[in-house]
């Protein structure tokens, strides 16, 4: 049975039980701070993740990953996210490089080599967009990663007057005195990694104990004591080590109101407010407000002191209450926040899992099976690695970055832990975690005075714009062409400039430009400028630790761990043989004409050559259309039925566009083979005649693409001249398999084992529904 408060009679409990729920629903109220909260996080807001395949690198290797981008507002991948910006920086925070990732329904998958360029010890990989850059918070994601074995190749090692930090954090963000007060602790180490104590004490100024305590694996505690008045505490610690830490904890207020939190029950999470008789005595009647709120919703209720009153409790109800994180803020009448504590609220519905039902050894390969416990569809990337490694240390996993980062300020150590196998110990960490973080990322300052304005606008494409340099008549079009990227498009000329925008094109990709005009096309001489333009500002990575460095090398002898390419002392040069020409959708039944022929009329239009095949081609240039007149639908007394035609692979008309302009002025010679199918509407595949192209130059511009998107490279494995060291074991990669996507019962893949006894699998990602996904398991090979 639930304690409830003695000083609140069941009517007004219930009451504000409703009216937490009534105002959840109908967030959209009039009150001053709720709608300036709804008008911050009105704006959608994409936090992205990369899950890297590891975080220690050997020249030669890849640097393999795959990115996820979730809607904060829907809590689901974003579908509207194209560009997203993944930069490398060294140690300093210098930019080195950019790769341009084209995020289609949330998910995109890439790669970096790790060639001779990276020289140094330390870099950092940043994944961003444009439209981030419109919010005072950063989400971006960044995680450093280690070139091992690079010359002076070094390990970090802090030197301190202390082996240890402690830190003690107020719940709430500060103490009154006469009141049962809660004291968060967190003891770290040289390394910023949570320590567990031997032993705890809390000691008045007569050095009285007041109160034993003890911390988790990671160092986190809380302290519960009655805060006399005009009394001094200190806080005694011992190690493991037999170090002994004391610490002032910071002097308690005279008057106000202290907030405790509650949150071990699975029905209701409790609020404890108090205050004392000095804050009473010239307070009676002031008004508190208390919110509950993640950045999609807000909820509100209020309490007002009263006469004899010191204790105010408040029950949120679990299945009301948002589940994931919430901020509880407790503001004054005049919009002060004056406490603020973070909560997780868990339900099963913020996760997902997969099973492993097989692993099968195939020779040199396994295969792997995974398979959803649910019809939610899933999508995956899968990092395989030695079961020894020593490489896959990230300072957030798709947990942390997606369920927690978006609130809190500080670092979290271990995130998988909170979220793997739970149970009500992991719960109690979790929230001793959010109690040791403070207050949340989102400034109230920020919300009542600096709404985001759209400053950066939302990428989605390339997009060129360029200049003519001659006269050209408004209206007339001019067209960009790129088989590489099966791309024809047009778009009209205004005073002498034009605009292509929002196109997918990739990096280094050819491209041409023709103007389209009366009864030809004629090459224009453009001058183009790709934009957006690449953010190349360096990067902020100083350490925030109090601490000294010194650096220590590392003995690894990587000299013989990956080969080198094969340079060969002589080299006999082949002509290699000619690509056939194969349609990628043709009938059987099909004719083939090759400039070889010696019926092959080469002046001969190509208009009048298909008009002779037996296709019809209604209007005048540049608006012609191809009906096969042999079609079934002739038979209906219609024009034809509708054609397709294809050069060099590239769908030129179809029936969503039509191009045939590309090709009205040509002539047979243009072509060394073209194939023609009459089933249906009739299928066209022209192939050009590469020793006739020169001739198009006074048609087309051509130009290389200066800025793209990055092309997606087939995993490899590096050249390992050995898999059974101990360098491999700890360092090397077995597999990458990213894009995968369980929308059926099950998925399978196979992976090499390198000869491996056993392996390490790490599996991240994210449903459909939101539901986030992450697993460790180790394989043994049988």
């Amino acid at each position: 049975m639930l304690n409830w408060s003695k000083k609140m009679l069941s009517k007004y409990q219930i009451t504000i039980l409703f009216l937490l729920f009534s105002f959840y629903c109908n967030s959209q109220e009039k009150n001053d701070t709720s709608k300036k909260y709804l008008q911050y996080f009105n704006l959608t807001r994409e936090i992205p993740y990369l899950h890297l395949n590891k975080t220690n690198f050997i020249v030669g290797e890849e640097l393999w990953l795959q990115a996820y981008v979730l809607n904060q507002n829907t809590k689901k991948l974003h579908q509207d996210t194209a560009n997203l910006y993944c930069n490398i920086y060294n140690e300093k925070g210098e930019y080195k490089q950019t790769k341009l990732l084209y995020i289609k329904d949330g998910v995109a998958a890439n790669s970096i080599k790790i060639d001779s360029t990276f020289t140094e010890n330390t870099y950092y990989i940043k994944a961003s967009t444009n439209w981030m850059r419109n919010f005072i918070e950063d989400e971006a994601f960044l995680q450093k990663f280690n070139i091992i074995g690079n010359k002076n190749n070094t390990k970090k090692t802090i030197i301190s007057d202390s082996n240890y930090d402690l830190q003690l954090l107020p719940e709430g963000g500060h103490l009154v005195e006469s009141t049962n007060a809660v004291l968060g602790i967190i003891l770290k180490n040289k390394q910023n990694e949570g320590v567990k104590i031997k032993s705890g004490t809390i000691l008045d100024d007569k050095n009285n104990i007041v109160r034993k305590f003890t911390t988790n694996q990671f160092g986190l505690g809380k302290i519960k004591f009655h805060y006399k008045p005009n009394t001094i505490y200190n806080v005694k610690v011992s190690t493991f080590d037999d170090e002994e830490i004391t610490k002032l904890v910071s002097p308690a207020k005279k008057n106000g109101i202290t907030l405790n939190v509650e949150n071990t029950d699975s029905t209701f999470i409790k609020l404890k407010i108090q205050t004392n008789n000095e804050t009473l005595k010239n307070n009676i009647g002031q008004k508190y407000y208390v919110y509950i709120h993640n950045t999609v919703s807000i909820s509100k209720s209020s309490f007002t002191l009263k006469k004899n009153t010191n204790t105010y409790n408040f029950f949120l109800p679990t299945k009301e209450t948002p589940k994931g994180i919430n901020t509880i803020t407790i503001l004054t009448e005049d919009n002060k926040p004056v406490l603020e504590r973070l909560v997780f609220n868990y339900d099963e519905s913020l996760f997902s899992t997969i099973s492993i039902k097989s692993t099968t050894k195939l020779n040199d390969s396994i295969s792997i099976q995974l398979n959803r416990n649910n019809n939610d569809v899933q999508y995956l990337s899968a990092s395989i690695l030695p079961e020894e490694t020593k490489s896959y240390d990230f300072e957030n996993n798709i947990l942390t970055k997606f369920l927690l980062k978006p609130y809190v300020k500080g670092t979290i150590e271990k995130g998988s832990y909170y979220f793997t196998n739970i149970n009500q110990k992991k719960l109690t960490d979790l929230d001793l975690l959010l109690l040791n973080q403070g207050w949340s990322k989102y400034n109230w300052h920020n919300i009542f005075n600096n709404t985001p304005d759209i400053k950066f606008k939302f990428e989605k494409g390339i997009t060129i714009k360029g200049a003519i340099n001659s006269s050209v008549k408004d209206s007339t079009n001019i067209m960009l062409f790129s088989p590489e990227e099966n791309l024809i498009i047009n778009t009209p000329i205004i005073k002498n400039k034009f605009s292509f925008e929002n196109i997918y094109l990739r990096a280094f990709s050819n491209i041409s430009f023709s103007i389209q005009q009366k009864n030809n096309f004629l090459k224009p001489k453009v001058y183009t400028t790709f934009y957006p333009k690449l953010n190349k500002q360096n990067i902020n990575t100083t350490i925030t630790q109090k601490h000294f460095y010194q650096n220590k090398k590392l003995d690894l002898n990587l000299d013989s761990f990956i080969g080198e390419r094969v340079i060969l002392d002589e080299v006999t040069l082949e002509s290699k043989p000619k690509k056939k020409n194969t349609p990628t959708r043709l009938f059987a039944s099909r004719t083939s004409y090759k400039n070889t022929d010696k019926s092959y009329l080469r002046r001969r239009g190509i208009i009048s050559f298909l008009t002779s095949k037996g296709f019809r081609i209604v209007g005048s240039f540049p608006n012609q259309v191809i009906y096969n007149n042999r079609g079934v639908s002739n038979l209906r007394g219609n024009k034809g039925a509708a054609t397709e035609v294809t050069l060099d692979d590239m769908p030129i008309v179809t029936q969503d566009q039509n191009n045939l302009n590309l090709i009205s002025n040509m002539i047979l010679d243009d072509f060394e083979e073209i194939i023609i199918s009459k089933n249906d509407g009739g299928q066209i595949y022209l192939y050009s005649n590469k020793e006739r192209k020169a001739s198009t130059k006074n048609l087309f511009q051509e130009t290389t693409t200066s800025l793209g998107f990055a092309k997606e490279k087939t995993y490899y494995k590096p050249n390992y001249l050995s898999t059974n060291n101990s360098i491999f074991k700890n360092y090397g990669a077995i597999f990458w398999k990213p894009n995968i996507v369980i929308n059926k019962e099950n998925y399978s893949f196979k992976t090499p084992h390198l000869n491996q006894k056993t392996i390490r699998l790490y599996i991240e990602g994210i449903t459909n529904k939101g539901a986030i996904i992450y697993e460790e398991r180790v394989l043994t090979i049988n």
